[in-house]
């Protein structure tokens, strides 16, 4: 009985558990042993030894080949001792370990006796002469010394060449959601997978990529990024980032950690520049604070580990020119409540966030072999304005975060069964809890508005009133993950078979703030928004309503082989991964709405169904033996990250159209749409339904071909050419070429009568572009736009299919990298780098109009532009030079306990993208019969991604002071964030607007300088 209990745990362990050396982040040390005559010595004992190890040691023997290798290490300093009978021994101590770094260790051993021992001292190797992957590294130690602001896995993509962010931090001044999911693409890839311990840590909601699980910075001991060169554990993605939590030991140590910043800190970097525009204040502070606790040590020593965090923190600030609405429900008018934006200056509008995490890991040695880690962090959080909230539209149009209950489950299982045979199993569960509310001062009855061309007074596509959608009252999500390994490891070869397993889960309803029910009786209530032009009456808005959106990812099963096989000098990271990926979604029914029937769907699954096979090859080699020099490079295939957006968008309630829009004009002036709202032909003052399947629950108002939903998964070849080469003892440098590009795309096609809705069906028109010296074509004639035939509009239904029915799409990237990191004399710490590349975007193939694809949204494809707008430019370049991005940071340690750090970035300025909405007087038909468009239309005035904005430039400071207090050290530091004052534009207003100067407003601009004071005791 007591045999079949003891399977039965080890069975619950290898479920309910995850490696916390899984993939990327585990580190190794390795090498070749031989004699004084250069002869290899197989059968060498070699003993790593470190405080991070809980089991203390680690052994293996040398092979055949005289060749070790040692896995499954915790980053740390570890002494390795090599011994066999009739030689003396050798020890090497102080060997440092990152995550996901192998460290080449040899050895020379003399005839002697064992009891004697050769101490070699030596620095640390920099350069991994194993792997063929490229990765980033930041330490615990070196995040405590830097001016990083909000600390999380946004982190290390900042401080990396060639990560775009989406805005900048600048002490803390973003709130933290939208910081840490602040990385968008490398080299042009979407889809960077974010983890946390190596567990995926994102949302499973549509095509969204932010993290689920918040992180308290801390619980991080490092953070890792791979770029290019992942093995074939390495799940969807094609880069990724990793945060390695810290753990406990056998001494108890604490630390007690805080932050503060006040407006009293902060400085003002308005100029003639930003006051032309009418922004007369910058983003201001109110608070930025910090307060956390953390303790580890032993509840047992060398058998039960536990390391405790707790953390609260927060900000509020004032954003640029961002303030309350005046005019909120003041228009008398019941059923829209609110019909313009003015801004009451003693009201000012801010972003607002606060965190509460509270995390417990412990590590088990259940075993002389066995290892168990359990971790958990219990979270409730609000991101009470939906952020990055910037002033660009009214606080009234953004909506908050209630994340309650919120949190993770992890454990790790690890049994070295041999010195060569390693088995890992586990799960992993997070849960994310989301409901939006509305900000305040906006009633159950107000009406979202959004101002299309612009006023004198307020800018073009602004919105106020009111938020678009609310996700409420249900918002959750979450993933589970399950996966096993064995490695077998020999000097020479580094086997590894694994299996992985991920679910996810979405449930999500989504509601207009206006929608009727016993809280919204006033004839607002009606769920309809409303666009003007000009400040009148333009467009109606309809969404269906109510509204509930579940997806359900049953299985992701990824299956994989590997082998690290080292010939002589020449290492061969040969990868085989097969993928399979089901989703689907549940039973549910909808009972009817205001222009809607009762719905009900049956649950399905098999939507997409997709399998992969993905090889992953490269090779490395150490030019000189000495593991000095290495020259690598890879080639492999990968998926992008699994997400739930297909499913989302074949879901019946999604595919019978869930929205729609019809002209309005306001003859009488009222701001009343005079005509029977449900009645969606030409009546009254509307005009007829942008499309007819509105109002109908008609699933196959939107197809999908198999090619899309079975056969064909978005996936990218990634190709890499690097040398690295250790410059000085502890110092890096390396170059790199990089070619990527993606293998699938996919097109969205109208077909009319089951026929494709060809060019025939559509009239070219052309603009005269504003006379502007900012445009590249301004003044000049512009054709090539296209507007249905009055015949066809809103008629017709959707297809979705793969690209290659039609034509070749592409999209490329080539580009170098150029970096150096790693320690100098006297304790200095230098990183960074110089990256840049060219990147190709072609669809110039015809669907149903000339050269104007639409995506799988069914929008005009633009390069990868924020932007949704007819664009007649099908081949977008972004130039070399556009693509230029320098980042360095470094530390500088002084006398007295005294330090300086810095980090310093140059990336490109804001894209300066041009918009333009038109109505029938500002355009002409080729075809002069026809002299009206259908509805009033946003055209792309010039190529996207052509012009930019000046250059990024961000300097952040910091002084640090230790004391060393007997019982603790206490360490406090000054920050000076945007050290420079810039004010470099990252965002800008791209709709033109006629009437004013609103084009080319800076939307996004750095906050200015900011300094924090921090505080921490160590005992």
């Amino acid at each position: 009985m007591r045999s079949r209990w003891k399977v039965i745990r080890l069975a619950i362990a290898a479920v309910l558990c995850a490696s916390t050396t899984w993939a990327q982040q585990a580190a190794g040390i390795s090498g070749v042993v031989r004699d004084s005559s250069n002869a290899v010595l197989p059968g060498v004992t070699v003993e790593a030894a470190s405080p991070a190890l809980i089991e203390k040691t680690r052994l293996v023997t040398t092979d055949g080949e005289g060749r070790y290798s040692i896995v499954d290490l915790r980053p740390g300093t570890y002494t390795v001792t090599f011994s066999l009978p009739g030689f003396s021994n050798v020890v090497r101590h102080g060997v440092e370990l990152q995550s996901g770094f192998t460290a080449s260790i040899n050895a020379t051993m003399s005839v002697g006796s064992v009891e004697e021992s050769v101490t070699v001292t030596a620095a640390s190797p920099v350069v991994d002469v194993q792997s063929s992957r490229q990765q980033q590294l930041v330490k615990s130690t070196e995040l405590e010394a830097l001016p990083a602001g909000n600390i999380g896995l946004q982190t290390l993509a900042y401080v990396t060449p060639g990560f775009a962010t989406t805005q900048a931090d600048v002490g803390g001044t973003r709130d933290t959601w939208s910081a840490q999911g602040a990385y968008t693409f490398f080299h042009g890839k979407t889809g960077t997978r974010a983890s946390y311990d190596g567990f995926r840590n994102q949302y499973f909601i549509g095509a969204a990529s932010g993290v689920g699980y918040i992180t308290d910075q801390g619980n991080i001991q490092e953070m890792q990024l791979e770029t290019t060169g992942m093995g074939a554990e390495s799940g969807s993605g094609s880069t990724s980032l990793n945060a390695i939590p810290k753990s406990g030991s056998n001494v108890f140590r604490g630390t007690i950690d805080g932050f503060i910043s006040t407006s009293g800190m902060q400085g003002s970097n308005i100029d003639d520049a930003l006051r032309a525009y009418g922004i007369n204040s910058s983003a201001q502070v109110q608070h930025i604070y910090r307060a956390g606790a953390q303790l580890g040590g032993p509840f047992k020593k060398d058998k039960v580990w536990f390391f405790a965090a707790i953390g609260r923190w927060g900000s509020t600030v004032n954003e640029p020119g961002a303030y309350f609405n005046a005019a909120q429900g003041q228009s008398g008018i019941p059923s829209v409540p609110t019909i313009t934006f003015v801004p009451d200056a003693s009201r000012p509008a801010a972003s607002y966030d606060w965190y509460r995490n509270h995390s417990l890991r412990t590590t088990y040695q259940a075993t002389a072999s066995q290892r168990v880690n359990f971790y958990f962090d219990i979270q409730k959080s609000c991101r009470c304005t939906t952020g990055p909230f910037t002033g660009a539209n009214a606080i009234e149009s953004e909506r908050g975060w209630d994340w309650w209950p919120s949190g993770v489950v992890q454990g790790t299982w690890t049994k070295p069964v041999t010195s060569r045979l390693l088995l890992e199993a586990g799960a992993s569960w997070q849960v994310a809890n989301w409901v939006n509310f509305a900000e305040p001062g906006v009633r159950r009855d107000d009406r979202s508005i959004l101002e299309l061309t612009g006023t004198p007074t307020i800018p073009a596509n602004f919105r106020y009133g009111a938020t678009s959608l609310l996700t409420a009252p249900i918002a959750r999500t979450g993933r589970s993950a399950e996966r096993f390994t064995a490695s077998y490891v020999t000097g020479t070869h580094n086997f590894k078979l694994g299996v992985t397993d991920e679910q996810a889960f979405n449930d999500e309803s989504r509601s207009r703030n206006n929608t009727p029910g016993p809280d919204c009786t006033t004839p607002a209530c009606d769920a309809l928004s409303y666009d003007f032009s000009g400040g009148r009456p333009s467009r109606i808005q309809y969404y269906a309503q109510p509204y509930f959106q579940q997806e359900r990812q049953t299985v992701e099963l990824g299956l994989f082989a590997q082998d690290a096989w080292t010939i002589r000098r020449v290492t061969l990271n040969l990868g085989l991964r097969f993928d399979y990926i089901n989703m689907g979604f549940p039973a549910a029914d909808l009972p009817a709405g205001p222009f809607t029937p009762a719905r009900h769907v049956d649950a399905l699954s098999g939507v997409p169904d997709w399998k992969d096979i993905n090889p992953r090859v490269g090779i490395s080699w150490d030019v000189h033996g000495n593991g000095r020099t290495a020259v690598k490079a890879s080639a492999g295939r990968y998926n992008q990250l699994s997400r739930s957006d297909m499913t989302r968008r074949f879901h019946p309630f999604s595919s019978s159209i869930s929205s729609a829009f019809r002209s309005w004009t306001d003859r009488n002036n009222d701001f009343v749409p005079d005509c029977d709202l449900s009645n969606f032909a030409l009546n009254g003052e509307c005009g007829s339904i942008s499309n007819v399947n509105f109002g109908k629950f008609l699933p196959q108002a939107t197809q999908f071909d198999d090619s899309v939903i079975k056969h064909n998964r978005d996936f990218l070849w990634d190709i890499n050419l690097e040398v690295d080469h250790e410059l000085l003892h502890g110092l890096s440098v390396s170059a790199a070429y990089n070619h990527n590009w993606d293998g699938n795309f996919i097109v969205t096609e109208t077909l009319y009568n089951g026929a494709l809705l060809g060019p025939d069906a559509y009239d070219e028109f052309c603009i005269t572009v504003p006379n502007d010296p900012r445009i590249p074509n301004g003044g000049q004639k512009q054709c090539g736009y296209y507007d249905v035939k009055p015949q066809f509009f809103g008629q017709g239904t959707l297809r979705v299919t793969n690209a290659n029915e039609f034509g070749k799409e592409k999209r490329y990237w080539d580009g170098l990298t150029f970096a150096a990191n790693g320690r100098l004399p006297h304790g200095i710490q230098l990183g960074g780098g110089v990256d840049f590349g060219r990147q190709v975007d072609d669809h110039c193939f015809t669907v149903n109009v000339p050269n104007q694809p639409n995506d799988i949204n069914n929008s005009p494809l633009n390069g990868g532009a924020s932007v949704t707008a007819i664009n007649p430019f099908c081949r977008i370049v972004t130039s070399w030079g556009d693509t230029l991005d320098t980042r360095f940071r470094g530390s500088f340690p002084f006398k007295a306990g005294l330090s300086a750090s810095f980090i310093y970035r140059n990336t490109a300025g804001a894209v300066d993208n041009g918009l333009l909405t038109v109505s029938s007087s500002q355009v002409t038909f080729v075809n002069p019969a026809r002299t009206a468009l259908n509805a009033a239309t946003t055209v792309m005035l010039f190529t996207p991604n052509a012009v930019y904005g000046p250059r990024f430039n961000q300097l952040d400071l910091a002084v640090n002071k230790t004391w060393q207090l007997g019982w603790a050290r206490l360490r406090t530091a000054v920050d000076l964030y945007n050290a420079l004052n810039s004010n470099s534009v990252q965002g800008v207003n791209t709709a033109y607007n006629l009437t004013a100067n609103t084009w080319l407003k800076p939307t996004q601009f750095l906050d200015p300088r900011l300094a924090r004071v921090t505080a921490s005791i160590d005992f």
